[in-house]
């Protein structure tokens, strides 16, 4: 995947509660709606919002657009006299920003580096309050991949691509123990997943793992299913992404949406703050769990207290937490390389599978047919 900004939009309110908007190039219409619905400085009676974290970036997404949001509070600009040889403070008498809503638009996934840039991009602003000056530093990040202004540095060369995809994928584990199976299983089957939280950091960042757990080998088709934040399916562009995407994990602001609403939508609901996984009754008939499921999930269970005893030492660290993700990661990735390898082997004369070849094959017990049928569906085998 290539680096290619497609926009910035920016959002500032003032100590009027008026709001700034200013944006290069012109950004779809839609798309302001939903970052000023993201943004927590504006807010439409009609349409629940959220505020996001000072200071702190998100990472969400819309159709085929990744968006990174940083909001933050504005320095106060005062006017400076001299008087006596002495700095004398006089507060301006015009608008001031209190709040800025930054936001750069882009194609393509890599969040270290994006987030890097928006974090620069930011910082430049806030040094140099003008939209010049962030123009500037905007079409040298596209043009040159580079930022170097007013102090401020950036590079997209710093930014391995490859570990974009790196997420702490061993939490899951952590958080869910035997019923990550049923995560597992949904991410493997492209199932649609809904994950909810107050937390609206802890979602993105959850929401964004389950790439690499049964999703690595088919990683941009994975990614682009990604919606890491909703704000709020009472808001109909966000409801209408969610809703003409076949295969999609999506994180939702849990005070905003009632999912029970929403059924026709999800397949399993993940509940980070109540640590708990249903599955929809619709979809029921593809989570049967076997003996097989068993050992799949005690596999990763184990392989994760194996990785921790090993690293006792250092788990704690930012470097051992990295290295129990990368454990992880590669066990799942070597588990689906296997079963997506037997769904292949129960292709029929025709190069498809169907129950018929499976049940020709016997290459599974018949309480799996189902599943191995429903794996090579998800992989396109059918």
């Amino acid at each position: 995947m290539q680096f290619s900004l497609k926009g910035i939009y920016l959002l500032e309110s003032d100590s009027f509660n008026d709001i700034y908007t200013w944006a290069f190039p012109q950004v779809d219409p839609d798309i302001v709606s939903l970052l000023k619905a993201r943004s927590g400085l504006t807010h439409d009676p009609s349409i629940p919002t959220f505020t996001p974290p000072d200071n702190t970036p998100i990472c969400h997404r819309y159709k085929n657009h990744w968006i990174y949001t940083l909001t933050t509070i504005a320095p106060k600009i005062n006017n400076l006299q001299q008087q006596d040889g002495q700095e004398m403070t006089i507060v301006s008498d015009h608008r001031q920003p209190t709040k800025i809503s930054l936001n750069i638009i882009v194609d393509s996934y890599n969040p270290p580096a994006h987030i890097s840039l928006l974090e620069t991009l930011t910082q430049i602003y806030l040094k140099n309050p003008n939209t010049t000056t962030l123009l500037q530093g905007y079409l040298n990040a596209s043009s040159t991949n580079t930022i170097s202004l007013h102090g401020f540095n950036w590079e997209l060369s710093k930014y391995d691509q490859r570990m974009a995809l790196i997420q702490p994928t061993h939490n899951i584990l952590i958080k869910f123990g035997m019923e990550a199976i049923i995560i597992y299983i949904a991410v493997l089957l492209k199932k649609k997943i809904f994950v909810t939280s107050n937390d609206s950091i802890e979602l993105s960042n959850f929401v964004r793992s389950l790439v690499t757990f049964g999703g690595w080998h088919r990683k941009e088709a994975q990614i682009n299913s990604l919606r890491p934040i909703i704000a709020s399916l009472q808001n109909p562009l966000e409801f209408n992404d969610i809703k003409n995407t076949s295969s999609v994990i999506a994180g939702i602001i849990t005070p905003y949406t009632n999912i029970e609403r929403y059924e026709s939508l999800w397949d399993v609901h993940v509940d980070l703050t109540n640590v708990s996984v249903s599955v929809n009754n619709n979809a029921k008939q593809f989570f049967a769990m076997t003996k097989f499921h068993k050992q799949i999930a005690d596999y990763f269970l184990n392989t994760l207290n194996d990785a921790k005893n090993t690293n006792k030492d250092t788990v704690d660290t930012n470097e051992g937490q990295l290295a129990l993700s990368q454990v992880i990661i590669k066990a799942v990735m070597l588990k689906t390389k296997e079963i997506v390898e037997l769904a292949n082997k129960c292709k029929g004369d025709d190069g498809k599978v169907s129950m018929g070849s499976i049940k020709e094959k016997e290459l599974v017990p018949g309480n799996l047919e189902g599943f191995m049928y429903n794996v090579a569906n998800a992989e396109g085998l059918v």
